[in-house]
């Protein structure tokens, strides 16, 4: 279903056109695109300097499809929806650079999963993502599988062929449905404690610019047949920005500006940006029972930033077009993953010590760092989405078992490093980093060990997220953002 503002906002009138300048109210302005292009697929707008910008804000975006409804019907990815398609997000603020993430969707997704079960998921996120992962057991055979509750169906003499029937991506602007990206998870996470006081711009622009993927197996999946590079495009002239903003009296404003002239206004927050790496595995063990272990240490160069945590995230190339989700034939995931590369063992050292006292190789241990990571909450998906070891590798084959469970096994194994000491605030709450962080990296292969996930003389990117501690001074006559 397309998002709707109305309901959304629960709003008793168009505010676009009888804006409300009262102070404490929210406004909500409806922005079209500034500049569009098609060939770098990107989209910017300019952001309404009124009051202070919300965590509400989002960006309205489309779908188009080429697919005939004969060969298969496409529809958003299970697992964040809508969110994927962006590439890049940027927020300049006269043409400086607030915050820049790349692939901001994997990065969300851990913490999206942690925070809501997947009945809020279900039930609240899918009405503006489109996302709808929820997973049950047959009580026939006791497999765990995709539930059939939400946007696929079995026919009816259970063969082994399965429909989409919500959340369709139709060929025209009338015949899809429109999703909404909120601006907190596309990379500016800062808006969900602390609103940013637009005002004081004055007369310098703010822009956020959208990057969009071009190829739409990284977002997009088909409910039966390949689907292609460009078989689902995003509709860059239906594109939105919808901001929301806490309005403030005219005394306040004005105060506040004056005051910016001699001191600048500083606004603390923690920035999140990505650096990419890549990763190749060993082939298969040759005896039974053994293993090939594959070690990788990764240099970090953060440069003496505070950082408060990290994310590794590996993940498919286009290159690895042999299997899903670059085949065309991922059902569920698509490239929204975070594939498990077999038996993990993890060290990190940080300002030249280790930061674990011996290296981290049980997934129980694993896990809970990423409880840490996201603040104390554990993830909530399936065993089997998270758990991808040299047992369940062998013992869960591919023979007999759901097509919809093989795609996402394994497709959840992100591993954060939480390094917060305690204390509040912004600057002084990370550890700062006086020299390169090392993250000791070693994953391992199977005997007899195929797909699902294919991890066998395959190379992955890994993108490190990292979040760190920044700093934005608003002053009457220049802005400065600082690390």
């Amino acid at each position: 279903m397309s998002l709707d503002l109305n309901n959304y906002f629960k709003l008793g009138l168009d505010s676009t056109n009888d804006a409300v300048m009262e102070p404490g109210i929210m406004n909500t302005i409806r922005t079209p695109t500034d500049t569009s292009s098609s060939t770098l697929n990107r989209v910017t707008f300019k952001v309404p300097k009124i009051g202070m910008l919300t965590e509400d804000s989002h960006i309205n975006v489309q779908f188009l499809s080429s697919v005939a409804g004969s060969t298969g019907r496409a529809t958003p990815n299970f697992v964040n929806g809508a969110l994927g398609c962006v590439k890049r997000f940027r927020i300049l603020m006269d043409n400086r650079v607030l915050c820049d993430l790349e692939v901001p969707s994997k990065f969300t997704t851990p913490n999206l999963y942690a925070r809501k079960s997947q009945t809020q998921l279900n039930d609240y996120h899918y009405h503006y993502l489109g996302n709808q992962f929820k997973t049950d057991v047959r009580a026939d055979n006791g497999k765990e599988e995709l539930s059939r509750d939400v946007r696929y169906m079995v026919t009816t003499n259970n063969a082994n062929q399965h429909i989409y029937n919500y959340n369709i991506i139709g060929a025209t602007q009338a015949t899809s449905d429109v999703y909404g990206l909120p601006l907190r998870m596309l990379g500016a996470k800062f808006l969900e404690t602390s609103s940013l006081p637009v005002f004081l711009m004055n007369d310098r622009e703010i822009v956020v610019e959208l990057t969009f993927h071009s190829d739409c197996r990284e977002y997009a999946v088909l409910d039966n047949g390949t689907l292609g590079a460009t078989d689902v495009t995003v509709n860059l002239g239906r594109c939105e920005l919808v901001s929301t903003h806490i309005m403030l009296d005219d005394a306040t404003e004005q105060r506040e500006r004056a005051a910016s002239m001699t001191k600048a206004v500083q606004f603390p927050f923690v920035d999140t940006y990505m650096i990419r790496a890549s990763h190749t595995g060993n082939a298969a063990a040759a005896g039974v029972g053994q293993r090939n272990n594959k070690n990788t240490i990764y240099r970090l160069h953060l440069n003496n930033r505070e950082l408060h945590s990290l994310l590794m995230v590996p993940t498919n190339t286009p290159s690895n077009n042999t299997f899903a989700p670059f085949n065309g034939q991922s059902r569920t995931v698509a490239n929204q993953r975070s594939d498990c590369l077999g038996d993990s063992i993890l060290q990190l050292k940080s300002n030249g010590q280790n930061y674990f006292d011996r290296p981290i190789s049980n997934n129980a241990v694993l896990f809970q760092l990423l409880t840490y990571y996201n603040q104390g909450l554990a993830m909530k998906v399936p065993y089997q989405a998270w758990n991808c070891t040299d047992q369940s590798l062998n013992d869960i084959s591919a023979a007999g078992q759901p097509a919809r469970m093989q795609d996402y096994r394994g497709a959840w194994r992100y591993l954060g490093v939480d390094f917060r000491n305690g204390n509040s605030g912004v600057y002084g709450a990370g550890t700062p980093q006086k020299s390169a962080l090392e993250v000791d990296f070693t994953a391992s292969v199977p005997n007899g060990h195929v797909s699902n996930p294919t991890i066998a003389s395959t190379t992955k990117d890994v993108f490190f997220y990292v979040n760190v501690s920044k700093l934005l001074s608003l002053g009457g006559k220049n802005i400065s953002i600082s690390f």
